[in-house]
């Protein structure tokens, strides 16, 4: 963290050493999932810019649970003092044999009535599974949101 710019890295690992066949987090027994998640932001002047990659990948065990590469970019310009306009792309690359790529586009606006509450309003589209032959999947959505935002 320096001045505008905010970098963030991550790695996580967890290992199901249970007796049980597959523990709560639907591991299987001896599997090793690691998740390494890079990320930042840059300010400058009312604008900020956020960028993400993350991959997560599952071992020691014969059938993979995890193997996916993602990154994220994304925009707030601060439009007036208390109106911020929003946009977000997110994509995921599904490296299992199902090949279940995933796929969203975002763009919102939040209004500050004061220092700890917002009003909102997101609009969203998407696909959570791009795996099938005509490229429109199986999985398409697009959703609105709105609603107030209280920080206590």
């Amino acid at each position: 963290n320096n001045g505008p710019i905010n970098v963030y890295y991550v790695n996580e690992q967890t290992k199901n050493g249970n007796t049980a066949t597959v523990n709560a987090a639907g591991l299987g027994l001896g599997e090793k999932v690691t998740h390494n998640i890079l990320t930042g932001n840059y300010t400058f002047g009312p604008a900020t810019v956020y960028a993400g990659w993350t991959s997560s990948k599952s071992s020691g065990v014969a059938v993979q649970t995890a193997d996916a590469r993602s990154w994220n970019l994304a925009i707030k310009y601060q439009v007036m003092g208390n109106l911020a306009l929003m946009a977000n792309v997110l994509r995921v690359d599904d490296k299992l044999t199902g090949d279940k790529d995933r796929n969203l586009n975002a763009i919102g606006l939040d209004y500050d009535l004061s220092k700890r509450s917002t009003l909102y309003v997101r609009y969203e589209n998407g696909d959570n599974d791009r795996s099938n032959a005509t490229g429109n999947g199986i999985g398409g959505f697009t959703r609105w949101g709105a609603g107030m935002k209280h920080t206590f």
